[in-house]
């Protein structure tokens, strides 16, 4: 009853004062969810509501305004698609205290494999990891990084020792972590769960989610001037930090937080396809794009692979685009609606449960599979934002592909 209540406390809300319910919904989520790395559906739905409140109040207040993105949102109603949100986040609530990671069995290793794994860390971060060596393409080195770093912290020493390697993984990663904003916040995920795995309960009240927050915002601000933004002179610790002030104090500094925070992805590219349906505009309509991760394999049943909703939805909104290449990340809640409109509401819920509810039973099953729980906990959000659900399946399986190779190898050692 808490939850419905709140919901439709949210919904009336909304329909009065546009963005407000969405505020709303975020406070609640605050209050309600009290241990993200017990309750792992918590932290995503906290994600959600932080992200669409956020893109909601910048859109209508003219914050993000200077491409076609802004000129877009001015001309739709977001009554329907924030209604369809809070729905959505609403049915994750219900079953957010219902899946919980009990006080596992970690996985401990012996010391010449801490070592080997410590030594693929830094050839990892120094190197990389071209997908090509198994028949893909890019760089994918965060899998294996993040399966090494498993690997180095399962030792049975005491928290310091743990928190003192923790720093070390974390520097190494933020050497090459700049480049992909988004991979380093799935790393630290992943071993705050590795913490809660191994040593029990961390309380996360209202002020440490605030303050963890800032920080965070703080630390991808960093990485992204380090990626030339502002052309800002940081030769310097104090050039690093004048520049850092400065970019606070601009008046693009709420545009820039928007950027870094991927909110025209998280929110823009989930309300505007969603509008578009309501009305009509985009008519591209296909039930085979849901069934994509289900073609992996080349020429499957001599079929060809249907395209997915991002494809269309790209080739529809920005076709300059997609002809050269390029590929938006609407939500996952919007290609749901988009395939099956108001009951896709349910049936993505259905499915983002189910995902969450099988890798937190990898890791409570104290067995091999609790690496890859880890790991696919530690990448759901990368899914919930629109990656589609054949990218994110090949990242569970490589990382399991290379969790295998590691257990056969401890098999022959052993």
């Amino acid at each position: 009853m808490y939850t419905v209540f709140w919901t439709l406390a949210a919904i009336s809300l909304e329909i009065l004062l546009p963005s407000r319910g969405l505020l709303l919904f975020f406070l609640v989520v605050v209050f309600s969810v009290k241990d993200i790395l017990v309750k792992p559906l918590g932290l995503l739905i906290l994600y959600l509501s932080a992200n669409y409140a956020l893109g909601a109040l910048m859109f209508e207040n003219g914050i993000i305004k200077l491409d076609k993105a802004g000129l877009m949102f001015e001309r739709i109603s977001t009554t329907v698609p924030h209604t369809i949100l809070l729905l959505f986040m609403s049915a994750l609530l219900h079953y957010s205290s219902r899946i919980k990671i009990t006080t596992s069995s970690f996985t401990y290793r012996g010391r010449l494999s801490r070592i080997l794994a410590f030594v693929l860390l830094v050839v990892i971060t120094l190197l990389g990891f071209d997908a090509s060596l198994i028949g893909g393409s890019g760089d994918i080195r965060i899998v294996p990084f993040m399966l090494c770093s498993i690997i180095f912290l399962s030792d049975r020493g005491s928290r310091k020792r743990f928190i003192f390697k923790l720093i070390m993984v974390l520097i190494l990663a933020s050497t090459f972590a700049f480049e992909s904003k988004r991979e380093f916040a799935f790393l630290v995920y992943m071993l705050l769960i590795i913490y809660r795995v191994r040593y029990g309960s961390i309380k996360v009240g209202i002020f440490k989610i605030v303050g963890l927050v800032f920080v965070s915002i703080g630390i991808i601000m960093a990485f992204t001037m380090l990626r030339g933004y502002g052309a800002y002179n940081l030769t310097s610790l104090k050039g690093f930090g004048l520049a850092m002030r400065d970019l606070i104090y601009s008046e693009m500094s709420w545009e820039f937080i928007a950027s870094i925070l991927e909110i025209k992805s998280s929110y823009f590219y989930t309300v505007y396809p969603i509008a578009s349906i309501c009305d009509e505009s985009f008519v591209n309509w296909s039930l085979l794009s849901i069934l994509k991760p289900l073609y992996i394999l080349p020429g499957l049943l001599g079929l060809e692979r249907p395209e997915s909703f991002s494809t269309m939805f790209t080739a529809w909104y920005n076709r300059g685009f997609w002809l050269e290449g390029g590929s938006l990340p609407p939500g996952l809640i919007a290609e749901y609606f988009f395939v099956f409109r108001f009951a896709g509401i349910f049936i993505a819920s259905f499915i983002v449960v189910g995902i969450v509810n099988l890798f937190t039973s990898m890791i409570n099953a104290r067995g091999v599979m609790v690496n890859t729980g880890i790991f696919g906990l530690s990448f759901l959000i990368f899914f919930l934002r629109g990656s589609g659900l054949d990218l994110f399946l090949i990242y569970c399986v490589l990382f399991s592909f290379f969790s295998l190779v590691d257990e056969g190898i401890k098999a022959i050692y052993k």
